[in-house]
């Protein structure tokens, strides 16, 4: 749910899109706060040791999907632009290479 802010709401705030190659792939968010809320409780209690969780949200969605939650909570219009793959992957290192990673 975090990655919404940290990546995409500066596109969806400069141009009222956001850019990925996802296609109408569906991803399930999940809410940081309830990983480490699972992690506290796989770590302080007893029967964890070699277990497996997989965690996912409560529903998966397509990034169209998404977009469209996004413009009825704020008001404004958002839509997803599908790009190819490679164009995704340059723009991730771009962004990268500009935050000296």
């Amino acid at each position: 749910m975090q990655n919404i802010l940290a990546f995409l709401a500066p596109s969806i705030r400069a141009q009222g899109a956001f850019y990925d190659a996802m296609g109408d792939a569906k991803t399930s968010l999940v809410d940081l706060r309830d990983v480490a809320a699972v992690a506290a409780m796989a770590l302080t209690s007893e029967g964890h040791a070699t277990k497996i969780y997989e965690l996912k949200g409560p529903e998966a969605l397509t990034q169209d999907e998404i977009a469209k939650r996004i413009a009825e909570r704020s008001g404004r219009a958002v839509s997803h632009v599908n790009i190819p793959q490679e164009a995704h992957q340059k723009a991730m290192l771009d962004l990268e290479c500009r935050n000296g990673r």
